[in-house]
C-alpha cells in the first residue's frame, strides 16, 4: 500500500510540474512579441553564426579567431539564438549587421541592424524555454525547502513581476546565465538528497558514494555553463565547492577519513566538470585556456570602464551611502513583482522573515540532518551570484537579475510563512472560543 502510494504520488508531481512548465511555456511564447526590442539584442542575433560554426566542429573557423566578438561575448547565448533561429527557417545569410550606437535608431534600420519581427521572434523563443526551466526550478526548490504553498506564492511572483517578462525573453544572456545557475543549484540539491543516502556513512556506501559524485559533477558542469554564459556566472562555482563541504558534515557517523575523502573527490569532480564545460563549449580557449580566459575578464573589465565613460548618467556611485539606497530602491520597488508606490514598507520586511526562515532552516538541517538541505543551497547559490552583480558600477536593469530573483524567493517563503502563522493563529482562536463555549 505504501509503495502504490507513493508511486502515486510521484505521478501526481510529475503531473504538477508538467501542468505548471506548459502554463508557463503559454506565458511566455504569448508574450514574447510584445517585448520592447533592445539595441544589444541586435548584437547577439548578428554574432549568432557561431552556432554553424560550432555545430559543424568548424574550430578553426574565423570566427574564433580573437577578436571583438569573441573577446567581449561568451558564445553559449549565441548557440541558443543559432537554435531558435534555425528553427524558425533562418539560416546565416539571413542575419543582421551589430547595432552602432554611435548612429540613431532611423540610420541603423537604414543599415541592416534591426532584426524583421521573425527571426526577433525565433531568437528569442529560446529564452522564453530557459525563462520556464527557471520558473520550475524555483518553484521545485522553493517547495522542497518551505512547502507547496511557497512554491506556488513563488510562481505568482515570477508571472506577475514585468521584470522577468522583459529581462528574461529579449535575445541576450541574462536567461541563459540564469537557467545555468538554477540547474547547477537543482542539481546541488539532487548531490544533497544522494549523499544523505550514504547508509549513514558505515557500509555499503560505493552506490550511493558515487551517485552523489556524479550529481556533483552535474552541478559542476552547470556552474561551467553559466561562465559560458556570462563570465561572472563562474561565481556560482563557490557556492559547489561549499556544498562538496557541507553535504557530508550535515551526516552523522561519518569518519574523518571518509569525511576528507568526500570533501576532496567532491571539489575536485565539481572543478574539473565546471572546467571542461567552460572550455569545451568556448572554441576561442582551446589553443590557451588559461591566457584567453585571463583576456575575458580583462576585457570585461576594460569594456566597464568605457561604458562608464560613455554613460556617466548610469554610474551607480561608489559611496555605499549612494549604492545602497539604491540598489534597494531598485530591487524592492522598481523591479519588484509587488511594485506600487511605498511597496518596498512591505517587500523589505517579507524578505527579511523569508531570509531569517531559509537561514534557520539551513542551520537546522546542517546539524540535525533532518530535512533537505534546498534551504542551504537556495542561500549559497543567491549570496555568490547576485554579490558580484550588486558590486557593479552600473546602474543597469539586467544587472539586477540575479537580487531580483532571490528577494523574489525569500519574499515569498515570507508570505508563505505569514499566511500560514495567520492560518494557525485563527485557528487556535477559533478552538480557544469554542472550548469556552463549551463550557
Amino acid at each position: 500500500m505504501t509503495k502504490t502510494r507513493t508511486v502515486k504520488s510521484k505521478s501526481t508531481r510529475w503531473l504538477e510540474l508538467v501542468l505548471i512548465g506548459c502554463a508557463l511555456l503559454a506565458f511566455f511564447c504569448a508574450s514574447i512579441q510584445h517585448i520592447e526590442f533592445h539595441p544589444d539584442e541586435s548584437y547577439w542575433i548578428a554574432t549568432s553564426d557561431h552556432f554553424e560554426a560550432f555545430a559543424k566542429a568548424e574550430f578553426a573557423s574565423p570566427v574564433w579567431h580573437g577578436s571583438y566578438w569573441t573577446s567581449t561575448g561568451l558564445p553559449l547565448t549565441r548557440y541558443l539564438i543559432g537554435i531558435g533561429r534555425r528553427i524558425g527557417g533562418y539560416r546565416v545569410a539571413d542575419l543582421i549587421l551589430p547595432w552602432d550606437f554611435r548612429l540613431d535608431r532611423a540610420a541603423n534600420i537604414a543599415r541592416g541592424a534591426m532584426p524583421g519581427p521573425g527571426l526577433l521572434w525565433w531568437s528569442r523563443l529560446p529564452m522564453a524555454v530557459l525563462a520556464v526551466v527557471c520558473g520550475m526550478i524555483a518553484f521545485i526548490l522553493v517547495s522542497r525547502t518551505a512547502g507547496r504553498l511557497a512554491g506556488y506564492v513563488m510562481l505568482v511572483l515570477f508571472v506577475v513581476n514585468p521584470y522577468f517578462l522583459y529581462t528574461l525573453c529579449r535575445a541576450m544572456n541574462e536567461a541563459p546565465l540564469l537557467a545555468s545557475t538554477l540547474l547547477a543549484a537543482l542539481a546541488g540539491h539532487q548531490a544533497l538528497i544522494s549523499c544523505k543516502h550514504v547508509a549513514a556513512w558505515t557500509d555499503n556506501t560505493a552506490r550511493a558514494f558515487f551517485r552523489s559524485l556524479i550529481w556533483f559533477a552535474i552541478m559542476g558542469m552547470f556552474c561551467g555553463m553559466a561562465g559560458v554564459a556570462k563570465i561572472n556566472g563562474l561565481s556560482i562555482l563557490p557556492a559547489g565547492l561549499a556544498l562538496c563541504v557541507i553535504a557530508p558534515l550535515a551526516q552523522k557517523g561519518i569518519s574523518r577519513s571518509r569525511l576528507l575523502g568526500f570533501i576532496t573527490s567532491a571539489g575536485a569532480v565539481t572543478i574539473l566538470a565546471a572546467g571542461f564545460a567552460f572550455v569545451a563549449l568556448n572554441p576561442y580557449l582551446y589553443p590557451a585556456p588559461l591566457r584567453h580566459t585571463y583576456g575575458l575578464v580583462a576585457t570585461r573589465l576594460k569594456t566597464m570602464k568605457i561604458q562608464q565613460a560613455e554613460y556617466p548618467s548610469s554610474r551607480m556611485g561608489d559611496s555605499l551611502t549612494v549604492r545602497l539606497p539604491l540598489v534597494a530602491q531598485r530591487v524592492f520597488s522598481q523591479y519588484a513583482a509587488l511594485n506600487f508606490p511605498g511597496s518596498w514598507v512591505g517587500n523589505i520586511p517579507l524578505c527579511l522573515v523569508g531570509l531569517c526562515y531559509l537561514l534557520y532552516t539551513a542551520w537546522y538541517w546542517l546539524h540535525s540532518g533532518i530535512g533537505s538541505g534546498a534551504s542551504a543551497v537556495l542561500l549559497l547559490i543567491a549570496f555568490t551570484s547576485a554579490a558580484p552583480t550588486l558590486s557593479t558600477p552600473l546602474d543597469w536593469d539586467r544587472y539586477y537579475l540575479f537580487a531580483v530573483f532571490f528577494s523574489t524567493i525569500s519574499i515569498a517563503v515570507g508570505v508563505s510563512w505569514v499566511i500560514k502563522s495567520l492560518s494557525l493563529w485563527v485557528g487556535d482562536r477559533r478552538l480557544l472560543s469554542q472550548q469556552r463555549s463549551g463550557q
